[in-house]
């Protein structure tokens, strides 16, 4: 079992509490769902050290599968350029958006891998953003909204 909920929340899939219970109880040997007292979760956990439970960050599916090692690698390599260096601090500029998603709540536990990452649950619905903006130079100045 803690090894699936490992492999659940690598694949941005983590159950979150409930869920884990009720997966729990219907692995009962005798095909019906076993009674679990109201601390077993703490006592799973507790057993299980590489497990914790934790709060998740909800990431757009088709943006979770773009940051590969490659993608990143690349970025980076990109900006070692001689053209890019050459751009003055005061020219260089970093945009920043943020947004907050309607009618989603971030407050569901999920359990997870405990080496202190952030755990990721993929987001196949589209729903109405509130999205913000910020943009600073490479010296400190920030542009008015």
């Amino acid at each position: 079992m803690a090894l699936f909920l490992i492999n659940q929340s690598s694949l941005g899939h983590a159950l979150t509490r409930w869920e884990t219970r009720a997966l729990e109880a219907r692995m009962s040997s005798s095909g019906e769902p076993a009674p679990l007292g109201r601390k077993w979760l703490r006592a799973f956990l507790s057993r299980h050290h590489i497990l914790r439970s934790r709060k998740y960050q909800r990431v757009e599916a088709k943006r979770l599968r773009a940051a590969t090692k490659k993608n990143v690698a690349s970025w980076f390599d990109y900006m070692q350029l001689l053209i890019v260096k050459s751009i003055k601090p005061a020219n260089r500029w970093n945009a920043d958006e943020g947004g907050l998603m309607e009618g989603k709540s971030k407050k569901a536990l999920t359990i997870g891998y405990s080496d202190g990452s952030d755990l990721l649950q993929k987001d196949f619905n589209s729903r109405a953003w509130t999205s913000f903006m910020e943009c600073i130079s490479a010296t400190g100045k920030s542009l008015t909204p």
